[in-house]
């Protein structure tokens, strides 16, 4: 009888991923920001019971691909507003120590268009009263958006009689609106609300909060404001003592530089309402009663047909 023997040396068995993984895609800016895909240890089996280890590789940084050490989880957490609609290779290597094996998959971030940004009115203040000038302001602050790179166009929109009436297309963050184009009756007070919309060539945006103003008669205080002022005027003001805001008229009867400031009782200028060129034309500014304390404040207006002031008293 012989006898031998027999000896099965072992070799190493790399690993393999038996589950694999699906292609991703997903819009930008999730939320919330990190997305987990995959727990790797359930991906990927080893013959040998080995331990492993695993490292991904991806081409772009803004994906932000990354291990989670502490359980080895996959998860990235891409850039805000960073989209490739094409797609992207990522390789996840896994080594028993001794040899590795390579899973590959597909991210997509799809491209979302951002709203514009949030914005506030301006004038007419919130409560405002417009008399008699023959326009009115409607200012608001400016709504970018720098992440698609749009340009921006404003909606003026006007509610009253339980109708509205819309300015579209306005470039600028400020729009004059002509009495006979506010569509209300010369003879009675009317109560306005007003909005503005931001668009940006797919969507828009509503301002948080609209404004109110009250639109006088064109009679009020018995000013004819149909023709051009001889002189220089300041007022009337109203309401004058005032509470959230009062209403400056002043007329020019000739185009010059115009400064119509504010102070308080120690001459310290309290705000700035008008410093630019205008026409000749009578015109209204709103003092609104903000960073404002109670107390009585001078109307200043410097041109050069002179200088002329006015009282006006706030009470919170």
């Amino acid at each position: 009888t012989d006898e031998f023997t027999v000896t099965v040396t072992p070799v190493n068995d790399p690993p393999f991923p038996p589950e694999g993984l699906d292609d991703v895609e997903i819009d930008e800016d999730p939320d919330p920001r990190r997305i987990d895909l995959a727990d790797l240890d359930e991906i990927f089996y080893d013959p040998d019971g080995d331990r492993l280890t695993y490292e991904v590789t991806s081409a772009l940084r803004e994906l932000n691909m990354d291990i989670d050490d502490r359980w080895n989880i996959l998860f990235f957490a891409p850039d805000e507003n960073f989209h490739i609609s094409e797609g992207t290779d990522i390789i996840i290597t896994a080594d028993d120590s001794e040899l590795t094996c390579d899973l590959h998959f597909s991210v997509v971030i799809d491209s979302v268009n951002d709203l514009p940004t949030d914005f506030e009115l301006l004038t007419p203040a919130y409560g405002a009263y417009a008399t008699s000038s023959p326009t009115v302001l409607f200012a608001w602050e400016e709504s970018t958006d720098e992440a698609d790179h749009s340009t921006i166009t404003y909606a003026l929109v006007l509610s009253f009689n339980d109708e509205e009436h819309w300015f579209r297309d306005i470039e600028e963050t400020r729009i004059f609106v002509a009495r006979e184009d506010l569509s209300v009756d010369v003879n009675d007070t009317t109560d306005i609300e007003w909005w503005v919309y931001a668009y940006d060539g797919i969507d828009s945006l509503r301002c948080e909060t609209p404004f109110w103003l009250l639109v006088a008669p064109l009679s009020v205080n018995g000013v004819n404001e149909t023709a051009l002022p001889t002189e220089l005027t300041l007022g009337p003001v109203y309401p004058n003592p005032f509470n959230a805001s009062t209403t400056i008229k002043y007329g020019l009867p000739q185009a010059t530089d115009v400064l119509l400031a504010v102070y308080d009782i120690y001459g310290r200028r309290a705000a700035t309402l008008i410093d630019r060129s205008q026409q000749a034309g009578f015109y209204s500014a709103i003092l609104g009663s903000e960073n404002l304390v109670s107390g009585m404040y001078i109307i200043r207006i410097v041109t050069k047909d002179g200088i002329l002031t006015r009282k006006v008293i706030l009470v919170r």
